[in-house]
């Protein structure tokens, strides 16, 4: 479920059908953006992250996202603090969202500054799987 429990209108119905056809040594694989993430407090309603109703219907901080995997009868594998989209793209987009106050970005104008300022952050982005930069993902199973 890579950006898929975000959009979904009952997540926990959802959840629980996949621990039902799950088989018995089966992974559910779930990224999802972290609504209490460090783009989030620094963009807020410029967050490229999450914020796109009617798009997406529910925005997970880390103890929702726990919470369902736990009401869906799932059992949690790993809690990953990252995502396998690139972080440094929600800071990026934040900033230039925030900084144009919600025009369109020309991408054509945006590819130095964007590339940059991911030189000017490597040393952050290093930290990105011990940081809460923009994603979460949960690996999770059916109870043993």
């Amino acid at each position: 479920m890579w950006h898929f429990l975000e959009h979904d209108y009952d997540p926990l119905r959802t959840l629980a059908e996949a621990r039902r056809i799950l088989k018995p040594d089966g992974r559910l694989i779930i990224e999802v953006p972290r609504l209490d993430s460090l783009s989030f407090r620094l963009y807020r309603e410029r967050w490229a992250g999450g914020l796109q109703a009617p798009q997406h219907t529910v925005l997970y901080t880390k103890q929702m996202l726990l919470k369902f995997i736990e009401r869906a009868g799932l059992e949690l594998v790993e809690y990953l603090a990252y995502g396998a989209f690139p972080p440094y793209f929600y800071l990026f987009a934040g900033a230039a969202f925030k900084i144009l106050k919600g025009k369109g970005l020309n991408l054509g104008r945006a590819i130095f500054p964007y590339f940059l300022g991911q030189i000017l952050c490597s040393p952050i982005l290093l930290f990105e799987r011990r940081l809460n930069l923009a994603m979460q993902t949960v690996i999770c199973r059916r109870p043993q």
